[in-house]
């Protein structure tokens, strides 16, 4: 949903935050984890209040958010994966950089690739 947010609206990558990213995929889930509970949680409130004010007060602070990953790891396509970024009042900062474990780094490629692919479906 993040590439279909950042291509539909025009935004520059680092500004699509919040826009059918984390932050909407973690409020769906957090629904359905409720329905089968039959309880409320404060984790997911708590999490969007953190992320909101890493950015609105440029906190700087690693956060894990859906971001552009072309260009990380050796993945060459726009995708979107949640990985850990710095945030701060102008969106995501800059990606920190992970670690080069090869199995962590292929999991990571084979997923940016079936991600792209269900996008190419879409013909946007």
């Amino acid at each position: 949903m993040t590439y279909v947010s950042w291509k539909l609206s025009a935004f520059p990558k680092s500004r699509v935050i919040g826009v059918g990213s984390n932050l909407d995929t973690e409020r769906f889930r957090a629904l359905e984890v409720l329905k089968g509970k039959g309880q409320r949680s404060w984790s997911v409130g708590l999490s969007v209040a953190d992320l909101t004010d890493s950015i609105l007060k440029d906190k700087r602070k690693v956060h894990s958010v859906s971001t552009l990953a072309k260009g990380c790891c050796n993945i060459n396509s726009e995708v979107f994966l949640s990985l850990p970024c710095i945030l701060g009042t102008h969106g995501v900062i800059e990606m920190v950089k992970l670690e080069e474990d090869p199995l962590v780094l292929e999991k990571l490629q084979s997923s940016a690739a079936s991600i792209h692919d269900l996008l190419q479906q879409l013909k946007l």
